[in-house]
């Protein structure tokens, strides 16, 4: 069984980070170029609290303790990095 999470502090959040945000393909276009989107995952990790009905599904941790992770994890380059469902209201390109 697994439960949401949610870094305890700003050093657990730098590791959770390095393990897993720095080398997804969902985050890689804003770390290139801070112009892009970031990640909405972490976006929405940093501006929901963890019991928020909206907080991302995606941030799971086992009941028994087992290391955090992130179910969208990807490093698949061709992987959409913005949602499809949101219009653009600056006039790039969806």
């Amino acid at each position: 069984m697994t439960r949401p999470y949610r870094p305890s502090n700003g050093t657990e959040g730098m590791w959770f980070d390095s393990q897993w945000c720095e080398h997804c393909a969902r985050d890689a276009a804003w770390r290139e170029n801070v112009n892009n989107d970031p990640c909405e995952i972490l976006n929405l990790t940093f501006a929901l609290d963890i019991n928020h009905p909206e907080y991302p599904k995606e941030w799971i941790k086992d009941d028994d303790g087992g290391n955090p992770r992130c179910t969208a994890h990807t490093e698949d380059p061709s992987c959409p990095t913005r949602c499809d469902k949101t219009i653009d209201m600056f006039g790039g390109q969806s």
